[in-house]
């Protein structure tokens, strides 16, 4: 993921929720199918009122530090992990793995 494609406060810095979203693209089970997409997963994930909540909630909680994971996952962990789950099944990489990509092209 570039540097260019993390969203970044008006002071220049990355912000906590878009560093956060990195870490668990880079954790989760998906991630091949979604690293290459993860400019749009953040520019989705930032613009998406729950989504955005969760991690804003989830990095500001005490203790939090990048890259690790939460012992019980609360709701906000579970909805974020649901989001990448949701989006990683209808990617290219995942559509074209069960032929139904590029879209509109008539199959059998």
């Amino acid at each position: 993921m570039s540097v260019a494609s993390i969203p970044h406060s008006s002071s220049g810095a990355t912000t906590k929720p878009a560093a956060l979203l990195e870490q668990f693209i880079a954790k989760s089970p998906y991630r091949a199918m979604l690293e290459p997409i993860a400019a749009d997963v953040e520019r989705v994930a930032l613009h998406n009122n729950q989504i955005q909540a969760a991690l804003a909630t989830l990095a500001s909680q005490p203790g939090f530090r990048p890259g690790g994971w939460l012992r019980r996952p609360g709701a906000d962990e579970r909805a974020v992990r649901a989001f990448l789950e949701f989006v990683a099944f209808a990617s290219p990489a995942f559509l074209s793995s069960v032929g139904e990509w590029p879209m509109g092209q008539i199959r059998g």
